[in-house]
């Protein structure tokens, strides 16, 4: 059975929760107006644990997830993917596969 989320963990609740699902949002409404001239892809990586920690949680050890918005024709999408830290350094995530022509 997977542990809840702790709740006096500071950097695990408010504007650091994280989010709990990969979402694609195509098309998003937009009040007001994007410039049609805009165009390109806003990526943000953070922490972001897919399970609760199992002991002391700190933002640079475990899952993040890596958030893209795309701008094209005053259209916005957002989608989002989790990674994770390899032993080697790197960092994977299926982002690529998501997105293969940004």
């Amino acid at each position: 059975m997977a542990l809840p989320f702790p709740i006096d963990e500071p950097f695990l609740t408010g504007y650091y929760a994280p989010i709990h699902m990969e979402c694609d949002a195509p098309n998003l409404p937009i009040t007001g107006e994007v410039p049609k001239a805009l165009r390109g892809t806003l990526y943000r990586n953070g922490p972001n644990p897919q399970f609760a920690p199992r002991g002391p949680y700190h933002w640079f050890s475990g899952d993040g997830m890596l958030h893209a918005f795309h701008f094209d024709e005053g259209r916005v999408s957002y989608r989002n993917r989790w990674g994770s830290a390899h032993p080697n350094g790197s960092w994977r995530t299926p982002m690529a596969k998501a997105c293969p022509d940004r």
